[in-house]
């Protein structure tokens, strides 16, 4: 429309709402943790209230402990003792999107990204609206050089997210990355239907060819038995 400004990324209400969205997960983290600690009070002021709890409700105060020492370790970047506390945290409460996204990290910077791939996926699953989990794919596969996968995880992270300069950069060197690999003639398709399709096609092929080679060979053998049986059956 006429006169209308258009919105910049230094709009003072755009600046706002990015920080708004930036700490949507610190303040849901901040949230639990301080309920954690409430409830942890109430235990020790009266042991009784565990039995009304339940032992679920207790293994996720328990994993949230964890996860703790977990950030403590990633931050002094010890990351195998991290690993360790994440995967008690996965093991208490698998069902949060958090620890496997954390454990991820840990993963990634020990250059496991096999298993970084398999964690930022497990987050996905339970958590597909959550910038992090496709962040924390695209980080391993990048590391993995399957940089067209990571364009892809970049891209649905940009979807949530579409002003978070760091995953545009991450897109942009995915892109160059894959385009390089083109041009070098080393780029890795991802193998899926159609490349096990094309694979059993030219085997078949390949197999097809081995008969109609064979054809010779075999029409030779069966000529010289004939020719073998004649002469056995002209002998007296």
């Amino acid at each position: 429309m006429l006169g209308q400004k258009k919105a910049s990324e230094d709009d003072p209400q755009i600046v706002i709402q990015q920080r708004e969205r930036y700490q949507e997960d610190e303040n849901e983290e901040e949230n639990r943790a301080a309920e954690q600690e409430a409830i942890q009070r109430a235990l020790e002021e009266n042991p009784e209230l565990a039995e009304q709890l339940g032992k679920e409700h207790l293994d996720r105060i328990e994993a949230g402990k964890e996860k703790e020492l977990g950030k403590k370790a990633f931050a002094a970047k010890d990351y195998e003792t991290a690993i360790k506390h994440f995967t008690r945290c996965v093991e208490l409460n698998p069902k949060d999107a958090v620890y496997f996204s954390n454990r991820s990290a840990a993963y990634a910077n020990l250059s496991l990204f096999d298993q970084a791939l398999e964690d930022a996926h497990a987050a996905i699953r339970l958590k597909p609206g959550w910038l992090k989990g496709h962040a924390r794919a695209a980080a391993a596969y990048m590391g993995l050089q399957l940089y067209n996968e990571a364009k892809e995880s970049y891209q649905e992270a940009l979807k949530l997210e579409q002003d978070d300069q760091t995953l545009q950069r991450g897109l942009d060197k995915a892109v160059a990355m894959e385009l390089q690999r083109i041009k070098d003639h080393k780029h890795i398709f991802k193998k899926g239907k159609a490349a096990e399709s094309s694979q059993q096609q030219r085997s078949s092929q390949q197999q097809q060819q081995q008969q109609q080679s064979d054809k010779p060979a075999k029409h030779k053998r069966q000529k010289a038995k004939l020719s073998f049986m004649d002469s056995e059956g002209n002998e007296e």
